[in-house]
């Protein structure tokens, strides 16, 4: 990315031309047989005398300098000239952006948008939502310039100061698509860094601080799922695709929806991490459990009102578990917090696991023991503590079909 405010204009290819140049040139190009039937006067101010010439114009001169002005160099200027030819019905920020084959230049212009022109950017986010025909194309236009602003910002959190978002709802962009927008903007986050849920574990305690509160990209990222449900449910949804691999940046999208979210937003989330839990009891898919102990992990840290505390959540999901689930299901569940402590790397989780009462059921008391001497000998390697001798092999949970 080449074009934020905070990086010099030299950097880019185009020239520094203003709004008067740039409007200059487009009529004494080609398209200049229209200005020899009037008297326009080129001394500023100049933009509504430019207007007043713009209404005058008939439909073939329209698109004859709707044409010309596709040919013209991308400079300083050509974005606001580019706001009152859409104004006036001669061209469409989507109509110049479809027509440009240089894929570097159309990213050079969206940018442009980006910074100051939101009408402009608000023409092509509705041709997404209504133009069939060409959709598919300007959304992966989209994607592509969202995918490469968080390549940045993931570097420069404050490489940008224009909350562009806000300032799409202050137009009043229809809600449908404000929601397709944010669904953009998740799908090129969680595609920023790609990673396995299982290191997602074991670093969870450094990926909640990727983003540090008071920088644009966490106000950005407030601004997309500022405890919208919807979105969170979007969120959700994306991580039950089977090539999913956008953990690290799902860490960071629910810890910022966890702090914005009111009581209902917060709810949302409790019955997805239920519903986790009844799937894994139901279909032993380790990927469910471990989706169901990261998320629960981020949200009841104690960091966020409307949230209980780990303690509390281990000890009514866990520890209290023979209440809802038969023998073998118990099995299951302490298989996978025992497949888990591998991944283990934040002593507090594992404190409140060995320090949790765990109820089982008749015979089954044998594989809490091992799971907490296992929790006790996770937590003493963490600590640099010497731990006993390993584990003899009569001391594995088996669970017997």
């Amino acid at each position: 990315m080449t074009n934020y405010s905070s990086v010099s204009r030299d950097e880019s290819p185009c020239t520094e031309l203003s709004e008067l140049e740039v409007t200059r040139q487009l009529f004494l190009g080609p398209a200049g047989e229209i200005n020899k039937r009037t008297n326009f006067n080129w001394d500023l101010p100049y933009k509504d005398e430019f207007v007043k010439l713009l209404l005058t114009l008939d439909c073939e001169e329209k698109l004859l300098l709707n044409k010309y002005f596709r040919t013209l160099e991308w400079n300083v200027g050509s974005s606001t000239v580019l706001v009152i030819l859409q104004n006036c019905k001669v061209i469409t920020a989507s109509e110049y952006i479809l027509t440009q084959e240089d894929d570097e230049h159309v990213q050079l212009v969206l940018n442009d948008f980006l910074e100051a022109k939101f009408e402009l950017l608000a023409d092509i986010l509705r041709s997404c939502y209504y133009d069939f025909v060409n959709s598919s194309k300007l959304t992966i236009i989209l994607e592509e310039c969202f995918g490469r602003l968080f390549r940045d910002l993931c570097r420069k959190p404050n490489l940008m100061d224009t909350n562009y978002i806000s300032e799409l709802k202050a137009i009043k962009l229809e809600g449908e698509i404000m929601t397709m927008l944010k669904q953009m903007h998740v799908n090129a986050l969680l595609q920023e860094e790609k990673t396995t849920l299982k290191n997602a574990l074991s670093n969870l305690h450094v990926w909640r601080a990727t983003v540090p509160k008071g920088t644009f990209l966490h106000t950005l990222l407030s601004e997309l799922i500022e405890g919208d449900k919807q979105m969170a449910e979007y969120v959700f949804k994306k991580t039950m695709e089977p090539d999913f691999e956008g953990w690290k940046y799902y860490v960071v999208l629910i810890s910022v929806f966890s702090e914005n979210c009111d009581s209902s937003g917060a709810s949302e989330i409790k019955k997805h991490i239920k519903e986790l839990f009844k799937q894994f009891v139901k279909e032993k898919d380790l990927k469910l459990f471990y989706t169901m102990l990261l998320t629960a992990r981020i949200v009841y840290s104690g960091l966020f009102p409307n949230f209980e505390t780990y303690q509390q959540w281990f000890k009514t999901t866990i520890g209290e578990m023979n209440y809802s689930v038969n023998a073998q299901e118990f099995k299951s569940v302490m298989s996978a917090l025992t497949d888990a402590l591998s991944m283990e790397a934040e002593c507090s989780f594992l404190e409140v696991q060995t320090n949790t009462a765990i109820s089982a059921p008749p015979l089954c008391n044998q594989l809490v023991l091992i799971y907490k001497k296992r929790c006790r000998r996770r937590l003493a390697l963490l600590k640099n503590e010497d731990v006993e001798p390993s584990f003899d092999m009569d001391e594995s949970i088996i669970i017997d079909d």
